[in-house]
């Protein structure tokens, strides 16, 4: 009889685990009621607008392998173009060195390809729900004008 409900929980257990790595992006987004728009790629492109400020932040997937308990959505931000060839000030560094020390979740990065800053962050898909999905989003356009503001300053020099 023991063996029976090691068995049935375990069983529902995994079930769970399954619905839960079931959800993708799309639903997830849907959920939440954001706005947005599929790009060819697979990518969504979310407008966050809070108090007339307003930031894309473009959301996808990304991951360990194949197996859907292992994917994680990816959220980015543009917060600054920069030129072709464009060499990056080392207290422009600094500060984004900084600014990823204080912040909580996401980071300030470079892409090494084109040196645009970025702000980006990603969770854990199995585990989100339509309010997670506005947290980060949110998240992302919150930190993503903190950092535009700390970081603007050292492109106008």
């Amino acid at each position: 009889m023991r063996t029976h409900y090691l068995v049935t929980g375990l069983l529902i257990a995994a079930l769970a685990s399954e619905a839960l790595a079931a959800k993708d992006i799309e639903s997830l987004l849907k959920a939440s009621e954001m706005m947005y728009t599929k790009d060819k790629d697979g990518s969504f492109n979310v407008m966050v607008s809070i108090e007339g400020d307003a930031s894309l932040v473009v959301v996808s997937e990304t991951g360990f392998g194949t197996e859907a308990n292992m994917k994680l959505v990816y959220l980015w931000s543009l917060i600054k173009e920069v030129p072709k060839g464009y060499h990056h000030p080392p207290a422009l560094l600094k500060k984004i060195a900084e600014l990823n020390d204080q912040f909580v979740v996401g980071k300030v990065s470079v892409n090494a390809e084109t040196g645009h800053v970025f702000y980006n962050s990603s969770f854990w898909r199995r585990t989100a729900d339509a309010e997670v999905m506005v947290n980060e989003l949110v998240l992302a356009h919150v930190l993503r004008q903190q950092a535009k503001k700390d970081l603007l300053p050292f492109f106008q020099e």
